[in-house]
């Protein structure tokens, strides 16, 4: 797995035009495993391999091309964000190393080092600030970017080695106060914490199994998680198969959903919906209201692993095991 995809520096990127608005980007090789997208919504930017791709969205759909191509770690890349700002990306490698870019000029700007395996997870406070994240080696940490150090380290599962390597951070999610941040594990416990002070604000719990602790809520590893913006819920995915949509005011789960293996999750804008993508070439959106949810056709042909819906909340953009990045619009 820490193999890494070669690519050559001369790749021509490619982009599709097809039925109602789809557009598809590429490369040549290898295949693109996370996305963000800009808070104006007018950039995308993927992993692939080691490598960083930013497309310009608004480029006319004949002539898209590559708007820069990020070089500078030295494993996958397995994370990526963009601040609030739109300034600055920031990208989680395997490489155990978070890097910062400037938007604009492509530059890496600051590396932060620290984590001792590689780096799963990561979400930036809206103050462009900060950035938490979460790395195979049990720790969550929060980062000051202004400085590009270590802030403090909210949790550290390797501290009591042993048993506790089951409960490792697996996936992280800032919760839109601003305050606390959800944290998904490895044991299927999901937890909400508060990033200045580090003290745990509360366990998601349910007690529908009375031989089962109440903080494990799901069977196995905590895939991915979306908040909704408004805070009021969250839907949380599992290689247990479930998606459970969560009343975080209430602290109850109000539906489970079976048979969806996500991978990755985004919220729409207006809070009511939640896009998952799963072991399947198709996106699940999930009504959170209701708890229904419906297939949507993406134009991938195998699982997709990284998802974000445009700040309009009319298209999503996808990434996939099948080697493009595709964004499509969201009914």
């Amino acid at each position: 797995m820490k193999n890494k995809i070669s690519i050559t520096l001369f790749l021509v990127v490619g982009c599709a035009r097809a039925m109602d608005s789809r557009r598809v980007f590429s490369v040549g090789d290898g295949y693109f495993k996370c996305v963000a997208v800009s808070v104006t919504g007018t950039h995308a930017i993927a992993g692939c391999g080691d490598s960083v791709y930013i497309w310009d969205l608004n480029r006319d759909e004949h002539a898209c091309t590559s708007h820069r191509i990020l070089r500078g770690h030295t494993g996958y890349v397995e994370c990526v964000a963009c601040t609030a700002d739109g300034r600055y990306a920031l990208t989680g490698s395997q490489d155990t190393t978070v890097r910062m870019w400037d938007m604009d000029t492509g530059a890496c700007v600051k590396v932060l080092t620290g984590h001792r395996d590689w780096v799963i997870g990561l979400a930036i406070m809206p103050d462009g600030a900060h950035a938490i994240t979460c790395s195979l080696d049990g720790t969550v940490r929060v980062w000051d970017l202004n400085i590009g150090a270590c802030k403090k380290i909210l949790i550290d599962m390797l501290a009591g080695r042993g048993p506790r390597l089951q409960h490792r951070p697996s996936t992280i999610a800032i919760m839109p106060n601003a305050q606390q941040v959800l944290i998904g594990s490895v044991d299927g416990t999901v937890q909400v914490v508060d990033w200045q002070s580090g003290a745990r604000a509360y366990w998601l719990e349910q007690t529908s199994d009375p031989g089962q602790s109440a903080r494990i809520v799901h069977d196995e590893c905590v895939s991915c998680q979306a908040v909704t913006p408004d805070g009021a819920m969250a839907a949380i995915c599992s290689f247990d198969q479930t998606v459970r949509l969560w009343d975080l005011r209430m602290r109850q789960c109000l539906y489970t959903l079976a048979h969806v293996n996500g991978l990755c999750a985004a919220a729409t804008p207006d809070s009511r919906q939640v896009v998952v993508g799963a072991t399947e070439p198709n996106a699940r959106v999930i009504d959170m209201q209701t708890g229904s949810d419906a297939r949507v056709p993406t134009g991938h042909n195998t699982w997709i692993n990284g998802i974000a819906v445009l700040p309009y909340g009319r298209r999503c953009v996808t990434t996939s095991f099948d080697g493009t990045v595709r964004v499509w619009p969201l009914v």
